[in-house]
């Protein structure tokens, strides 16, 4: 069903009330909660801050204060792997294996916390506030794996061949360039696609793509 002027007060009514249930909700308790939490309050953001209705963004501005802490807690439960222990990324099949499960939890959260900050500076900048710096990192020590072939992996089994047989890059602090050298256009997911081009600009990151026989 189409959103129009009838149904969208409706739309939004439900918005609102699913907000509100998972803000009246008891605190996330466990690793996947805290996840899960953070991930549902951006697809709410997102829906209502770049909705195009001034009550949907009305409504959603003060659930940034939210988001930012929701973001901060999961930043508790992170691991940022340091460019130091990536000396060999060949391992053992098994071992690497049991650590699917795993990697796939840290690597969201890693993702997720990253995009909640880079949602709130994004709207910082929309709505004009003063005062705005940029240290090109979110103000945050991170890192992320930049592999379309490990975050691909539908099973344990898939992420270690990913793992031991392609070339996968630890991504330091928004630091693209030691990985801009190497990665080919198959290596950049989706997530890497949106921070290449903030970091290099839109029509930078066409033109690594195009070098490269691909487009964005």
């Amino acid at each position: 069903m189409a959103r129009n002027e009838i149904n969208t007060p409706v739309i939004l009514s439900s918005f609102k009330t699913r907000i509100d249930d998972l803000l009246t909700s008891p605190p996330p308790s466990t690793h996947i909660e805290a996840l899960a939490y953070t991930q549902s309050l951006i697809l709410y953001q997102i829906m209502r801050l770049f909705d195009g209705d001034i009550h949907a963004r009305v409504s959603a501005e003060p659930l940034i204060p939210v988001l930012k802490t929701a973001a901060l807690n999961l930043l508790s439960l992170v691991h940022f792997p340091a460019v130091e222990a990536e000396t060999d990324s060949s391992a053992p099949m098994e071992a690497v294996m049991q650590s699917w499960s795993d990697w796939v939890y840290q690597e969201s959260a890693r993702r997720t916390a990253l995009f909640s900050f880079y949602l709130i500076q994004i709207y910082r900048l929309i709505i004009g506030e003063n005062n705005l710096s940029c240290d090109g990192r979110l103000g945050l020590n991170h890192s992320w794996y930049l592999s379309a072939q490990l975050w691909n992996a539908q099973t344990a089994f898939d992420f270690a061949v990913a793992w031991n047989e392609n070339q996968h890059f630890l991504i330091c602090n928004a630091d693209f360039v030691g990985a801009l050298q190497s990665a080919r256009p198959a290596d950049v997911d989706l997530f890497g696609r949106m921070l290449l081009s903030t970091v290099l600009g839109v029509d930078q990151a066409k033109a690594w793509f195009y070098s490269r026989g691909a487009i964005l």
